[in-house]
């Protein structure tokens, strides 16, 4: 009686492919770690949080900012105006 069980216990192509996959990145991932000293590793962590704090601020559009307006209407008010200046 023959049920088509793997009676060796062995991996489908996929499977053994996808292991040597995760074999591979689990190298060069180590490897990396190896060939980076630590400071540099900090310095770029560190840049590239900076470079992701900046970026939000860039895409504000100055026009819907209410904080902005706010201070450019203050602004408008505190100045002296053209008319007065000319008296």
């Amino acid at each position: 009686m023959c049920r088509g069980k793997n009676v060796l216990n062995q991996k489908s192509e996929l499977q053994k492919a996808l292991s040597k996959h995760k074999e591979k990145q689990l190298m060069n991932q180590v490897k990396e770690h190896r060939e980076t000293p630590e400071l540099e590793r900090a310095i770029a962590e560190r840049a590239r949080r900076i470079e992701q704090a900046g970026q939000p601020t860039e895409a504000i559009d100055p026009a819907t900012n209410p904080t902005l307006q706010e201070i450019r209407a203050r602004l408008r008010h505190t100045a002296p105006s053209p008319a007065a200046s000319a008296h």
